[in-house]
């Protein structure tokens, strides 16, 4: 059963709704969209839509998965939520924790993923299901301390394992990659190849760090979402930033475009509207939420009454993307309690469509 779940403030920004007829969708609606096996690595991460299918990939709780099964990414029908297949992830780690995650196509329809064990960014021939290495992530030691990083090392006061997370291509067919606990943005050249360092900050210092990340409407600049500060004004606060996509950024270029003012809201993934608004999923508040092109919230749904009345909680949502019929595609992983049923996709109900992503033409 469809539960409705509805920020009082959407309601003024996006149409009153009162006066619509009962079977249309109210913002916020949630229902599920598809369920992921229960017998299967579970925890839902990465989402991309492409010629009527819905891509997911899974992840791992926080328990870990070492000595687990390799991960793998579902296909769904987009239209009925039928489970049409799967590939398994190949060459991963799996004596230790693994999974997949963010993921994007190129022009050709290859799918790109990102591995988390090894660190590296797969190509898949969806055709053959053959799958190569495109990007590999350096695993930075962490710098010294009073040491600027220059490349070689993170500016992080812990020494944390690679965990390349979110990845989107830029217009000059270049791929960004953040890292969670590296405070580092990773930028791989068009047609792939070892990952440099763009950008580190020791802003980004967190056990929550650099997440979902994305070209904004104007083509000119990358947003990104920190998932959890350290910073001494915004402890435990998401933000989200924003730097111009050029040769080599600094300090100075960094934009803080929002800052959400609760603590432990945790933005994750993000994806652009056709009209410049940006939807971000709260792993921490259970909610999504949308900001105006302007970087303004406008809406936040659901609150935490409404969201246990729901078939299936929001629990530790992820990754977004829009299915083109005005629903936002939310995965729901689990992440602290992994509980298989809640391993879903919500199609949740925003009246609006992607801003085109960039695929780009590669070799």
């Amino acid at each position: 059963m469809r539960k409705a779940v509805v920020a009082g403030l959407a309601l003024a920004l996006f149409g009153a709704v009162a006066q619509a007829p009962a079977e249309e969708r109210v913002i916020g609606d949630t229902q599920v969209f598809a369920t992921l096996p229960a017998d299967g690595p579970g925890m839902p991460e990465g989402i991309v839509v492409r010629d009527g299918v819905v891509f997911v990939s899974t992840h791992v709780s926080i328990r870990g998965n070492g000595s687990g099964p390799p991960s793998r990414i579902y296909r769904y029908d987009l239209g009925t939520g039928e489970l049409l297949g799967s590939i398994e992830i190949q060459g991963q780690n799996l004596s230790a924790t693994h999974g997949v995650l963010a993921m994007a196509f190129d022009a050709a329809g290859r799918l790109y993923v990102v591995d988390r064990n090894p660190g590296r960014v797969l190509r898949i021939d969806l055709g053959t299901e053959g799958q190569q290495v495109y990007a590999t992530i350096p695993d930075l030691p962490a710098c010294a301390p009073a040491t600027e990083p220059d490349g070689s090392c993170s500016p992080t006061a812990l020494d944390s394992a690679t965990f390349a997370d979110y990845i989107a291509f830029m217009p000059d067919g270049s791929m960004m990659v953040t890292d969670l606990e590296a405070a580092t943005i990773f930028r791989v050249p068009a047609g792939g190849g070892p990952a440099q360092v763009w950008y580190q900050d020791a802003r980004f210092d967190a056990i929550f760090g650099l997440n979902g990340i994305a070209v904004d409407p104007s083509g000119t600049h990358v947003t990104f979402a920190m998932t959890g500060s350290q910073q001494p004004g915004t402890p435990a606060q998401g933000v989200i930033y924003r730097l111009p996509i050029v040769e080599q950024p600094t300090a100075a270029d960094l934009e803080v475009v929002h800052v959400f003012p609760e603590p432990a809201t945790g933005p994750d993934g993000i994806a652009f509207g056709a009209g410049g608004r940006l939807y971000v999923a709260f792993a921490g508040g259970n909610q999504v939420a949308i900001l105006s092109p302007e970087g303004e919230e406008i809406a936040r749904f659901p609150d935490a009454v409404a969201n246990q009345m729901q078939e299936v909680p929001y629990d530790v949502p992820a990754s977004v993307a829009f299915d083109g019929n005005g629903s936002l595609l939310v995965t729901n992983q689990s992440f602290f309690t992994a509980t298989p049923e809640h391993w879903v996709v919500f199609d949740v109900w925003v009246d609006d469509v992607a801003l085109p992503l960039i695929e780009p033409d590669l070799a």
